[in-house]
């Protein structure tokens, strides 16, 4: 049975925005530990992230489509997204490809901490999604 060409388009039409739906979703990090809103004991704190949608790779010095690296900021607001992240004692940056980091000396109190993910460049991937959660460091 022969089907319309009406009919065949519309299916391709829809197929197509399936997969352009799929794609055109922004990648985004999340921080999978220390859970927003938890309380660590000790100065030093692990934390770990998670990246959908982007692979996690040293960082090479270039823009590499589909690539990035993790920064974290620690009580510091987020460099504004065409700035080349830089280098502080409150921002870090896994350029080795790492999905983990320590942070020794942790005073205690609440603090803010906020991924980012960027270009071999140390640019934030524009459009990606951060994540932020605030913790407390026991006494």
């Amino acid at each position: 049975m022969r089907r319309p060409l009406s009919v065949i388009w519309l299916t391709a039409v829809a197929l197509l925005a399936a997969c352009t739906l799929d794609a055109a979703k922004p990648p985004r990090v999340t921080i999978v530990a220390p859970k927003n809103g938890s309380t660590v004991e000790g100065t030093s704190v692990l934390v770990r992230f998670k990246a959908e949608g982007i692979a996690i790779v040293p960082a090479s010095g270039v823009k590499e489509d589909g690539k990035a690296h993790h920064h974290l900021f620690v009580d510091a607001d987020v460099t504004p997204s065409s700035d080349v992240i830089p280098k502080t004692a409150q921002i870090y940056h896994l350029g080795n490809g790492a999905d983990t980091l320590r942070i020794e000396k942790l005073a205690p109190g609440k603090h803010r901490l906020i991924s980012v993910m960027a270009w071999g460049t140390h640019v934030a991937v524009a459009g990606a999604r951060q994540d932020t959660v605030v913790i407390t460091v026991a006494p």
